[in-house]
Formats: structure tokens, sequence, C-alpha cells
């Protein structure tokens, strides 16, 4: 488990670490977003499921992210039941 807080730590790690699964949020800074980290991802043909989290969700940023490969998008304020749904979903 690792938890990053900007953009530049995110990206260094999808370079240096494996991850089995990652919980991304949309807004990251005001420079960037989670859709340019998993544009990174893609570019990185990183095959590990992404989460994306956002307070903005909406039915055209989910569809595009999803088309973007992201596995799963939660709302926020979301329930740890959501969270443990998932990760159970990944897990096996």
């Amino acid at each position: 488990t690792k938890a990053v807080h900007d953009f530049k730590s995110a990206d260094e790690a999808l370079l240096l670490e494996k991850f089995n699964l990652i919980f991304l949020d949309y807004r990251i800074s005001n420079q960037h977003t989670g859709r340019d980290l998993l544009l990174h991802a893609k570019r990185l043909n990183l095959k590990t499921p992404i989460v994306m989290m956002s307070a903005y969700k909406t039915r055209d940023n989910e569809i595009e992210l999803r088309n973007l490969g992201v596995q799963d998008y939660l709302a926020k304020p979301f329930k740890l039941a959501e969270i443990d749904k998932i990760l159970e979903r990944f897990a096996s």
C-alpha cells in the first residue's frame, strides 16, 4: 500500500513500483488531473486496474474515463462499503 499526494510523486510511483490496484483522484492539483496521470499510465502500457474518484462525477466524464481504461468510477463522498466491493472484485 502506498499513498502519494501530488502528480510528481504519483508519476514516479508509476515508473518505479508495481501495484495491484490504483485509486486515483480526478483533482490532483491546479496543473494536473487524474486524467493526465491516466493518460501517462496508458503510455507506459500499465495494466494495473485504475479506479477514479471524483466529487465532480458526470456521465460524460465517466464515459470518457472508462474509454481511456478506468475500471471503476467512484463519486465522492463514497461509503467504505463501496471500496470494499471494489477491493473484493479486484482481489480475485
